[in-house]
């Protein structure tokens, strides 16, 4: 059954044939050929092209799509997961042992996509209201400059940093580099969920479901403060 979960992984860099690897090793099943960005593509060809692609698979008992985006500015390869939360679960179990992995978590997407979403009309197409949300300037000059939804106090942002992202969720996995890099405190971190050492780094469950909605936002901004901190723009 597919789920509302997802999962994300980041990496310093990773190769295509290597997600696709992990993708079937997770108990998804790739088909000869796949849907990529909406045409039939050769698994074969997948495997050999370069970063930037969308995997989607319709199957008897389940459908699930991954893709794979570099974000070369932060020095970050990014792979989203959407499927059946064992696999993609397993996913990122294995993606955890991988050199060059740097963080991954498990959250809901709907949840996600609502906390980030700064555009006004996309909130009203959506059907949501924007009645009591803080709108700010996006910044940019005339004729450009538009109010947009003001993200910066949304338990779920993401943020991109040099080398990782600033997000949470309700497992999540972080090499032991960045754990280092941040220096968090495991022994507080412990205090907010259950804390498994890996070989390459953490495990960390904080909920065996997903955070969805504002109930869950005094723990989650527990965990960002004991995560990030106040990490410092472009850091």
């Amino acid at each position: 059954m597919k789920t509302a979960s997802e999962i994300a992984t980041a990496f310093k860099q990773v190769e295509s044939h290597t997600i696709l690897e992990l993708v079937e090793a997770s108990g998804f099943e790739i088909e000869a050929g796949v849907l990529l960005d909406g045409n039939a593509t050769p698994w074969k060809a997948l495997s050999e092209s370069k970063p930037d692609w969308r995997l989607a698979v319709e199957g008897l008992d389940s459908s699930w799509q991954v893709s794979l985006s570099a974000i070369r500015r932060h020095d970050i390869s990014l792979v989203l997961v959407d499927g059946p939360e064992t696999q993609v679960e397993k996913f990122c179990e294995m993606s955890a042992e991988l050199p060059g992995f740097i963080q991954g978590r498990m959250f809901d997407g709907q949840y996600d996509r609502i906390q980030n979403l700064t555009s006004v009309a996309e909130f009203e197409s959506a059907g949501l209201s924007t009645l009591g949300l803080e709108l700010v300037s996006n910044g940019l000059p005339f004729p450009l400059e538009e109010m947009v939804v003001d993200t910066s106090k949304n338990p779920g942002r993401r943020l991109l940093r040099d080398g990782f992202i600033e997000c949470i969720g309700h497992k999540m996995w972080i090499a032991r580099q960045l754990v280092e890099r941040l220096s968090i405190d495991l022994e507080k971190l412990a205090s907010l969920g259950s804390v498994d050492m890996l070989p390459s780094g953490i495990r960390v469950t904080f909920s065996e479901t997903p955070f969805t909605d504002d109930s869950c936002n005094e723990v989650q901004n527990a965990i960002r403060e004991h995560l990030f901190g106040s990490v410092p723009v472009g850091q």
